[in-house]
């Protein structure tokens, strides 16, 4: 491969010479650093680089520069390649620079040694008036003439030391144009660079934002807020972490198998049937967590979507699933509370006036919309509420304990007709106290026991 010398205004190359010696730049920084002075390349601030192929040919070395001898290259051609020595630097640029750039390891010719200057003027001065001239002169034409042919060896040692002066000057001012137009560049770049940092740092603080934005959400997470008691009653509506985690290890088992709600799809027929998801990446716990705070506050789906970092799809399915298998575990749980346990928890102004009292009954309505069908319209109107509603029985204890909601109920004679189910008349004792409300008298509507 032939290789060019890469020293400026050298056009030398080894297919054109095939035994000129090449030799790359030394691995030394300081020395490297000397070599790119000499050939006046710069390979920072330029767009010059030094790589393998980079040669400096053997024409700008000097004889003192190689080692005695030499060694043979690895090739068919046994050429000998001459070594430089150790520290060794190009130094001859004849017909590559102008000749004020070229420098040479020689040092700097020292300067003219100075004659020494006789005290003319004032010595003349001094004795003219101290001893008075005599009044014949000697010749002194003859002596002034030859001092101009004496004093001509000191000219031309003056004369080359201006010379060299002002070419130092010429080789200053161009460096100095140099380092002026380097320091623009170096402007520009800073004003480039300034403007970068400002972008970036415009960068880091919408990242920051992000972050503490994100931070702040999820501080909204059941770790932090199951922590204190006062919150998981605000939030969840349990008074405790223990009872929080009662309920939770009841639904774990039966959670941990099951997979979130899709929806529903009509087949060909009018059989609606359920599809499986996937399951949720969030944990169980804040699963749980999150539909027991929509149960408590009721929150919507895009502000709980938010606060979990999900999207209100997937927390509308969570909802759903989970309220689907609290229905079905909860449903298995006894909740009618035995004779002896009423006793045991019974208020003293029920001991006092209600000794008997097993359960106490209400029936509560909601609000529905007005139904299109004229048939359900009228079994949902409410004079008491003077609008459309759904009914349901609540039965608690004595003490306050919910122990039966009813299912939902379209029509108030529905109310009656399932006080006589089985549910309740299990439960009923010999002495059923009545109670009224909204006008209707339960003991009316009570199948006989006994």
């Amino acid at each position: 491969m032939p290789h060019h010398c890469c020293v400026p205004g050298c056009v030398r190359n080894t297919a054109a010479t095939p035994d000129l010696s090449v030799h790359g730049f030394p691995s030394d920084p300081d020395l490297k650093k000397k070599w790119l002075l000499q050939i006046r390349r710069d390979e920072v601030r330029g767009k010059f680089e030094v790589g393998t192929a980079t040669k400096v040919c053997g024409y700008h070395f000097i004889e003192d520069d190689y080692c005695a001898g030499g060694r043979k290259r690895k090739r068919k051609t046994a050429k000998t390649v001459r070594k430089l020595k150790k520290g060794a630097y190009p130094t001859v640029f004849e017909g590559c620079f102008p000749d004020h750039l070229v420098t040479t390891k020689e040092s700097r010719k020292r300067p003219a040694e100075r004659l020494p200057v006789e005290p003319k003027a004032k010595k003349s001065r001094t004795s003219s008036s101290d001893d008075p001239l005599p009044l014949t002169a000697s010749p002194e034409p003859s002596t002034a003439s030859s001092e101009p042919a004496e004093s001509q060896p000191g000219c031309d040692k003056h004369c080359n030391c201006v010379l060299g002066l002002l070419s130092q000057i010429q080789e200053l001012e161009d460096d100095l144009e140099s380092e002026r137009s380097d320091h623009e560049e170096t402007k520009k770049e800073l004003t480039s660079s300034k403007a970068k940092v400002a972008d970036l740092e415009n960068g880091v603080a919408v990242l920051r934002d992000q972050l503490l934005d994100r931070q702040g959400r999820r501080d909204f997470r059941s770790d932090r807020i199951l922590a204190d008691d006062v919150k998981i009653r605000y939030y969840t509506g349990f008074v405790t972490l223990g009872m929080f985690m009662a309920c939770f290890n009841f639904l774990r088992p039966s959670a941990e198998g099951m997979r979130t709600w899709q929806g529903q799809r009509t087949r060909t027929g009018p059989r609606l049937t359920a599809k499986a998801g996937a399951a949720s990446k969030l944990p169980l716990i804040e699963q749980f967590f999150l539909v027991m705070v929509r149960l408590r506050l009721g929150l919507d789906v895009v502000d709980l979507a938010d606060r979990f970092e999900l999207s209100p799809s997937t927390v509308s399915r969570l909802f759903t699933t989970w309220i689907n298998l609290m229905y079905y575990k909860f449903a298995e749980l006894p909740l009618w509370m035995s004779r002896k346990k009423v006793n045991k928890f019974m208020p003293p102004c029920f001991k006092e006036w209600y000794p008997t009292t097993r359960t106490i009954i209400d029936g509560t309505e909601f609000f529905v919309e007005q139904p299109s069908n004229l048939a359900r319209q009228s079994a949902t109107w409410s004079n008491y509420k003077n609008h459309n509603t759904v009914k349901a029985l609540v039965c608690i204890s004595p003490d306050g304990t919910v122990t039966h909601v009813s299912p939902i109920l379209k029509a108030l004679y529905l109310m009656l007709t399932s006080l006589r189910s089985p549910a309740y008349c299990l439960y009923w004792s010999t002495v059923t106290v009545s109670w009224r409300t909204k006008g209707l008298i339960f003991s009316t509507c009570l199948p006989p026991l006994g």
